[in-house]
């Protein structure tokens, strides 16, 4: 909530424009993934940001409700707009502030963390996300986390490419990469589904990746 700050928010989306191929193309892993839910189905979003996922499902799914979990204000104040602007309002409960302080709800038949665990430093506090999400399933029910990953240091190379599509210069990426490896918790893709399976998660596996964001899928026991 701190980092997100409002000023942030109001230029996040259009920032990350350039790049927006990348969230089309994690939306439609997401959707394959969950392609297997009722059509009445609960989704669980937590850290929603902006919306984007919120958005890209409810088009996908019409009969299906949404749980929006998001602790900064200025980002949920954005999703609400574009939930009202996509007329979604009515199938959506928005809570602002962080997971623990969810009421108890009806079980969601599945969740979604998209680039959110990743800002939790301490394993088990992370671990501990995941594990909350889990209580919150329905047997069976479907989790799905994208993260910044690193399995080989040379995928900088690329990301930094990718980077450049937003304008950044040599320095400019030399700064970026210092910050996201101070405050982001850097994985392999071994260890963020050990992370998933320690959390009481089942076959973890990777559906999507794109530069340094990879997305895997899990199921709750």
């Amino acid at each position: 909530a701190e980092h997100f700050t409002p000023q942030m928010a109001a230029h996040y989306d259009a920032r990350f424009k350039p790049l927006a191929a990348i969230n089309d193309a994690l939306h439609l892993a997401m959707r394959g993934a969950l392609s297997g839910l009722p059509d009445d189905a609960r989704i669980l979003c937590v850290g929603a940001g902006t919306g984007a996922e919120l958005l890209a499902l409810a088009a996908a799914q019409p009969g299906w409700r949404f749980t929006v979990v998001e602790p900064a204000e200025g980002m949920l104040a954005i999703c609400r707009q574009r939930a009202r602007d996509a007329g979604i309002t009515d199938r959506c409960d928005f809570h602002g502030g962080y997971l623990d302080s969810l009421a108890p709800s009806a079980p969601h038949h599945a969740a979604t963390s998209i680039l959110v665990s990743q800002f939790i430093l301490d394993p088990a506090a992370r671990r501990g996300l995941y594990a909350q999400m889990v209580a919150r399933l329905a047997p069976r029910g479907q989790l799905i986390s994208a993260d910044l990953i690193v399995d080989d240091a040379a995928i900088w190379g690329t990301w930094g490419g990718m980077m450049r599509m937003l304008g950044m210069d040599d320095a400019q990426l030399l700064s970026y990469r210092a910050k996201v490896e101070e405050a982001v918790a850097l994985v392999t893709g071994a260890e963020l589904r050990a992370l998933l399976t320690n959390a009481g998660l089942k076959a973890p596996v990777r559906i999507h990746q794109s530069g340094m964001i990879q997305a895997h899928a899990a199921t709750a026991p």
